[in-house]
Protein backbone atom coordinates (compact mmCIF):
# COMPACT_ATOMS: atom_id res chain seq x y z
CA UNK A 1 0.00 0.00 0.00
CA UNK A 2 3.12 2.33 -0.04
CA UNK A 3 2.78 3.33 3.54
CA UNK A 4 5.94 5.13 4.87
CA UNK A 5 7.21 3.12 7.85
CA UNK A 6 10.45 2.89 10.02
CA UNK A 7 11.09 0.09 11.98
CA UNK A 8 13.87 0.14 15.61
CA UNK A 9 16.09 -3.11 15.35
CA UNK A 10 18.83 -4.62 17.46
CA UNK A 11 21.18 -6.67 15.46
CA UNK A 12 22.28 -7.29 11.77
CA UNK A 13 19.33 -9.63 11.37
CA UNK A 14 16.72 -7.23 11.52
CA UNK A 15 18.71 -4.55 9.28
CA UNK A 16 18.60 -7.23 6.46
CA UNK A 17 14.41 -7.78 7.62
CA UNK A 18 13.58 -3.97 7.89
CA UNK A 19 15.61 -3.60 4.34
CA UNK A 20 13.59 -6.46 2.81
CA UNK A 21 10.27 -5.16 4.14
CA UNK A 22 10.37 -2.20 2.45
CA UNK A 23 10.57 0.03 5.48
CA UNK A 24 11.22 3.84 4.50
CA UNK A 25 13.90 4.16 7.43
CA UNK A 26 15.52 1.65 9.71
CA UNK A 27 16.65 3.09 13.65
CA UNK A 28 19.57 1.63 14.91
CA UNK A 29 21.71 2.59 18.58
CA UNK A 30 24.88 4.23 17.90
CA UNK A 31 26.77 0.57 18.15
CA UNK A 32 25.02 -0.54 14.94
CA UNK A 33 25.30 2.67 12.82
CA UNK A 34 28.69 2.46 11.31
CA UNK A 35 27.83 -1.26 10.20
CA UNK A 36 24.12 -0.40 9.63
CA UNK A 37 24.96 2.41 7.15
CA UNK A 38 28.11 0.24 5.53
CA UNK A 39 25.00 -2.59 5.01
CA UNK A 40 22.86 0.23 3.38
CA UNK A 41 25.39 1.37 0.70
CA UNK A 42 26.97 -2.38 0.09
CA UNK A 43 23.46 -3.60 -0.60
CA UNK A 44 21.87 -0.43 -2.33
CA UNK A 45 18.86 -0.09 0.23
CA UNK A 46 16.15 1.77 -0.07
CA UNK A 47 15.90 2.70 3.64
CA UNK A 48 17.45 5.32 5.08
CA UNK A 49 19.62 5.04 8.82
CA UNK A 50 18.50 6.81 11.58
CA UNK A 51 20.20 7.00 15.04
CA UNK A 52 18.66 8.04 18.20
CA UNK A 53 20.70 10.67 20.31
CA UNK A 54 20.45 12.09 23.67
CA UNK A 55 23.87 14.80 23.05
CA UNK A 56 24.27 17.66 20.13
CA UNK A 57 27.98 16.18 20.62
CA UNK A 58 27.52 13.31 19.05
CA UNK A 59 26.18 14.53 15.43
CA UNK A 60 29.79 15.28 14.29
CA UNK A 61 30.77 11.59 15.07
CA UNK A 62 27.71 10.35 13.19
CA UNK A 63 27.87 12.44 10.34
CA UNK A 64 31.85 11.40 9.74
CA UNK A 65 30.49 7.73 9.47
CA UNK A 66 28.40 8.57 6.92
CA UNK A 67 24.73 7.69 8.79
CA UNK A 68 21.36 9.13 6.73
CA UNK A 69 20.15 11.11 9.30
CA UNK A 70 19.78 11.12 13.05
CA UNK A 71 17.13 11.82 15.81
CA UNK A 72 17.58 14.54 18.39
CA UNK A 73 14.30 14.80 20.24
CA UNK A 74 15.79 17.91 22.39
CA UNK A 75 16.25 20.10 18.82
CA UNK A 76 12.16 19.51 18.33
CA UNK A 77 10.49 22.83 19.15
CA UNK A 78 6.64 22.67 19.43
CA UNK A 79 4.55 25.96 18.39
CA UNK A 80 1.24 26.33 18.41
CA UNK A 81 -0.67 28.02 15.84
Amino acid sequence: NSITFALEVKNITEIVYASALGCSYILVKKNLAKIAQDLAQNYLFDSKILVHIKSEDEIEELALMGVDGIIFPSAIIKTST
